[in-house]
């Protein structure tokens, strides 16, 4: 699994309509109005990308023909699908150029911030 991690609006749901567009993968977002602007984005510079899923499209169904998918602003989907909001999470997700071998990590409205 890989992060993109940055602040809103520098460029994260751009990256994630690259790699959905090379790979195939669909693209799992907050809501169906979310999932009509990163399609239309994707349109718009020339990109074409599986139509986008929201949350209460979810959970997706065997035989869906669907391996995996890329997530947009987890810090917002996670408290969607769990009902209720999130204090802290962890992950024993490796990324690189994280400084030493532990790191909080602080969700916010504006992403993920190393601390």
């Amino acid at each position: 699994m890989r992060i993109i991690y940055g602040d809103r609006g520098s460029g994260k749901t751009l990256e994630l309509i690259k790699i959905s567009h090379a790979e195939r993968k669909y693209i799992v977002t907050t809501t169906f109005d979310e999932a009509r602007r990163i399609a239309k984005c994707a349109k718009d510079i020339g990109l074409d990308i599986p139509f986008p899923i929201s949350v209460s499209e979810l959970p997706i169904v065997r035989g869906a023909k669907i391996d995996s998918v890329l997530v947009d602003n987890m810090e917002m989907i996670i408290p969607l699908l769990i009902g209720c909001d999130v204090d802290v999470m962890t992950t024993s997700i490796k990324q690189d150029g994280l400084l030493g071998e532990t790191q909080w990590i602080v969700l916010s409205a504006v992403g993920l911030k190393a601390k």
